[in-house]
């Protein structure tokens, strides 16, 4: 094999090829990620709308339960002016006057409820939504740090490895190993416990 001017062979030569074909192969797992942490993220930014619609649709819900509630009671309540005006009790005054506000006022406290229980599972779905596309924004972050760590690091080895050849190295002085040396005071006996 023909020697470089400069004392150089063909093995830098191979070792930048094969770095070449490192890094290459580097760059293409690290889009492979990428589109990995970009699927990732898109279906939890799907998630996340999909919280969302939950949360309107809990809301609307709510609300449309409420209304029917609401008419449910001045239904009774209409019930209760017929069963007492059929008495001939006036309805406009006493007792009667009283259970009918009695019966608007536990009829408003239940659709208060309704609502209010529909706007907190709603709540839950908007929480949950907001934790779909911060988690979304994570995985496309950490995938684009991961791509890039691979890539730097396939770099990196494939500039360690290239430097191997043109950095002089000193030749390692070869240690010469000492014997060890263990005396024995008295001669081995298989037979002694010890």
């Amino acid at each position: 094999m023909p020697n470089h001017p400069y004392g150089m062979n063909s093995a830098p030569v191979l070792q930048s090829i094969v770095t070449g074909f490192g890094i290459f192969g580097a760059f293409e797992q690290a889009e492979a990620i990428r589109a990995q942490a970009g699927y990732e993220s898109e279906a939890l930014k799907w998630n996340a709308r999909m919280a969302q619609l939950e949360a309107l649709s809990a809301i609307r819900a709510g609300e449309r339960e409420s209304k029917e509630h609401q008419l449910a009671v001045l239904g009774l309540m209409g019930r209760q002016r017929a069963a007492l005006a059929a008495q001939g009790i006036d309805i406009s005054t006493g007792t009667a006057l009283q259970l009918q506000e009695d019966t608007a006022r536990a009829g408003a406290i239940d659709a208060a409820a309704i609502r209010s229980n529909a706007y907190m599972a709603a709540l839950s779905k908007r929480s949950q939504a907001a934790a779909y596309r911060t988690e979304a924004a994570l995985r496309r972050a950490a995938g684009g740090y991961r791509a890039a760590g691979l890539v730097l690091t396939a770099g990196l080895e494939g500039v360690r490895e290239s430097l191997r050849y043109y950095v002089p190295r000193k030749k390692e002085e070869e240690v010469p190993i000492a014997p060890i040396y263990v005396p024995r005071s008295q001669p081995y006996n298989p037979q002694k416990s010890f």
